[in-house]
């Protein structure tokens, strides 16, 4: 069986495949390269959702989407679905500045 994972970042179908290891007939590929989603969900998985139906539209196979992204309590669940835009850079460039950015709360 064929499933195309809603997204084109390739650290995400390698954690699929891990997971997927133990299923040999399931053939896991990314989205197809003109995937570009507009995420304009308020959830996690409202933007899961919209991956999906994107890639499966695009590739006509069935398709899994996901979303996913840092919610601290005590900032109130932020960055949250935001986190890929907190800031450019990679992640640690993200978590810096939301460590830095909020010092107070990350202090013992």
């Amino acid at each position: 069986m064929r499933l195309v994972l809603g997204t084109k970042n390739p650290g995400k179908l390698r954690e699929l495949f891990e997971l997927a290891k133990d299923l040999p007939n399931l053939k896991l590929e990314l989205a197809p390269p003109e995937f570009n989603p507009i995420e304009n969900g308020s959830t996690f998985a409202e933007n899961a959702l919209i991956k999906a139906k994107e890639a499966a539209r695009l590739s006509s196979c069935l398709s899994l989407g996901e979303d996913s992204g840092i919610a601290v309590d005590a900032l109130g669940g932020r960055p949250g679905i935001l986190s890929a835009r907190y800031c450019d850079g990679s992640d640690h460039d993200r978590l810096t500045k939301l460590v830095s950015k909020n010092d107070r709360y990350f202090r013992r």
